[in-house]
């Protein structure tokens, strides 16, 4: 992945850093890819830090639309799940999960 830091992105990086100053090259570039719309998928190895990624993504857009944003992060384990939420929570963000819902939970709902 080729480093996005040259040109216009500066303000990009400063704000990514400001987040978190700690993040590997690696996902400083999936998130500002994120940051210019673009779609990532950061194939990195178990404990690379996947997801810092989606939580420096998330903080940066909830600093910029003043605390109205929302991510939404699909898992394949509840165990995940749950230490994601937990460790959102402890640092002040606000998190939820939506577990085991089904085809028929949608089809309740008139927005679906």
């Amino acid at each position: 992945m080729a480093s996005l830091v040259q040109g216009n992105n500066n303000s990009l990086v400063s704000k990514i850093r400001a987040i978190d100053p700690y993040l590997k090259k690696e996902q400083e570039q999936a998130v500002e890819k994120l940051l210019l719309g673009e779609d990532v998928l950061a194939i990195l190895p178990t404990g690379f830090g996947k997801s810092r990624i989606f939580q420096a993504y998330s903080r940066v857009k909830d600093n910029e639309m003043n605390g109205c944003w929302v991510v939404l992060v699909i898992a394949p384990l509840s165990s995940i799940i749950d230490d994601q939420i937990t460790a959102l929570k402890s640092s002040g963000y606000p998190a939820a999960d939506v577990k085991f819902l089904q085809h028929e939970d949608l089809e309740r709902c008139d927005r679906f």
